[in-house]
């Protein structure tokens, strides 16, 4: 045996008893990282909660009042120009939560978003706004 058989042979079990002394004490040389775990996104029930909203229409007019979450999907809310307050409703999927105000007059859709909510609104004419609002204590 030439001294390349032997070198080859004397790397070749090396390498083997790496390998086994790595399948016995379950460690190898490369750590692998682990996986992420995946997160989903919290998303928290709103009702009984109360939320401070705010936006421009359309039309440049500016808004802000209180809504409250309460179950069964009633909304209610202190919106300035409210004449018929039993006709306003809300579900939430998830992190999405969709407001319906006058019988579906206007309709928003926000992203919950830990303290926070941002969607689009949209009403029966067509007009698109952006909206925001923040939970209160």
């Amino acid at each position: 045996m030439n001294k390349s058989t032997a070198a080859a042979l004397t790397l070749g079990a090396l390498a083997a008893a790496l390998l086994a002394c790595q399948a016995v004490t379950g460690q190898s040389r490369t750590p692998t990282p682990p996986e992420p775990t995946p997160t989903a996104p919290v998303s928290i029930d709103l009702t009984g909660t109360r939320w401070f909203i705010y936006y421009y229409e359309s039309g440049g007019d500016y808004y802000e009042y209180e809504l409250v979450f309460h179950s069964g999907g009633r909304l209610e809310n202190s919106h300035p120009n409210e004449s018929t307050p039993d006709n306003d409703a809300w579900v939430q999927t998830g992190d999405t939560v969709i407001l319906l105000f006058n019988d579906s007059y206007a309709t928003y859709e926000g992203r919950i978003n830990g303290e926070t909510i941002s969607g689009t609104a949209v009403n029966i004419r067509g007009a698109v706004w952006s909206w925001d609002a923040y939970r209160l204590p």
